[in-house]
């Protein structure tokens, strides 16, 4: 008799198996995840080269997990049991003390960070610029006490000392926000489910980047700070599924001093009055409301007359510090060398800009290769 129970929950788990398969393989595949914020595999072509390969069948296995019917519940069930087992991460993020998702370094090789900071340094070397890097620390770095024991690696330690031995001698600032970050730990500086900062975090490094270039930088008095969405679940919480998490609040400091802004996605031939695009609160992605997300360049132009003009080289960190740093410049133009592809330098000089500020959070500068693309075009 138990033998026969042990068959037929054989035959039902693999008929349930295959019926899984054969609605993944016959539903209208699903292109975009919100949940997860990308593009999900699409079903191949077959080919022979590809048969033959084995690629084609790859694509089939990515194609079935990305379409595999209630994907979404199933990861976030699995993710719960790791947790329940006592494991300490699930899809590369800690689950961390305070209800903290913390991403863990893709990489500890400082390889791609040095030729990032030789690519800069062989534009310092041209003489024609006065350039700035500013390397933020993510909550993997300042709330290392939050994180299960004996999982922390000083690798963005590691980065800050070698941009400092890099630039040594050199026309380079290197900028560092370090001390002031890690002075407010135990505030809300750093989103539970997301990677980047919260608007009091990016006030501080705005606060800290100001003073390091002797620029005299507004007080939260001068600001009013406005609460816009407190239902926000973000890039880790995506990636470790965790249903039970609580969600962040999306901010923004609005100025009570009288200014006013032009800004220009370029590349899109789009303009708006604000650097924030409030349609995004209606959707998972909340922070892409800072600049409407990434754009391969944006311009703002002020009503602050004093002729200075920034050129700001930046990952998605920038987004939500910009729109504090902005209100000191007459003009400032944010390019992502993820989507630029020209030569950035014959822009700068096209635009009469001369001040750069390399904006990057630490662990993404270790893995991003588009910073050297600013002394690729130089001969």
């Amino acid at each position: 008799m138990e033998r026969q129970i042990k068959k037929w929950f054989s035959i039902a788990f693999c008929a349930v198996l295959i019926g899984m398969m054969l609605i993944c393989l016959l539903k209208p595949a699903t292109y975009f995840s919100e949940n997860e914020n990308r593009v999900l595999a699409q079903m191949p072509q077959a080919s022979v080269d590809s048969i033959l390969s084995g690629e084609y069948t790859k694509e089939i296995e990515e194609y079935t997990t990305d379409q595999f019917p209630m994907r979404d519940s199933i990861v976030g069930v699995k993710a719960h049991l790791e947790q329940l087992s006592g494991k300490q991460e699930n899809n590369g993020v800690y689950f961390a003390k305070e209800g903290y998702l913390i991403e863990k370094p893709s990489t500890t090789d400082l390889q791609s960070a040095q030729a990032s900071m030789d690519s800069i340094k062989k534009v310092d070397a041209l003489g024609k610029y006065h350039i700035s890097l500013l390397l933020v620390p993510t909550a993997y770095e300042i709330l290392r006490d939050y994180l299960p024991a004996h999982v922390y690696e000083p690798v963005q330690e590691q980065v800050a000392q070698l941009a400092d031995e890099t630039f040594a001698g050199t026309g380079v600032t290197v900028l560092d926000p370090t001390e002031e970050l890690a002075a407010h730990k135990g505030d809300y500086i750093y989103f539970r489910t997301d990677h980047h900062q919260t608007a009091y975090g990016s006030f501080l490094v705005y606060q800290a980047l100001c003073k390091q270039l002797g620029i005299t930088p507004y007080s939260e008095d001068d600001f009013t700070k406005e609460d816009l969405s407190n239902e926000f679940y973000g890039t880790t919480w995506s990636k470790a599924a965790l249903f039970n998490a609580e969600p962040d609040t999306i901010s923004v400091y609005r100025p009570k001093f009288d200014i006013s802004y032009s800004v220009n996605y370029v590349y899109e031939g789009k303009q708006s009055d604000s650097p924030y695009e409030m349609s995004w609160l209606e959707k998972k992605d909340k922070y892409s409301m800072f600049f409407d997300g990434n754009h391969p360049v944006v311009t703002v132009e002020t009503s602050n007359k004093n002729g200075k003009s920034l050129a700001v080289f930046k990952d998605s960190y920038a987004n939500s510090i910009l729109p504090l740093l902005m209100n000191h410049y007459e003009s400032v133009h944010i390019i992502d060398l993820r989507y630029f592809n020209a030569d950035p330098l014959a822009y700068l000089d096209a635009n009469g800009i001369s001040d750069m500020l390399v904006l990057y959070n630490t662990s993404n500068f270790t893995t991003d290769t588009n910073v050297v693309k600013l002394g690729a075009f130089i001969k």
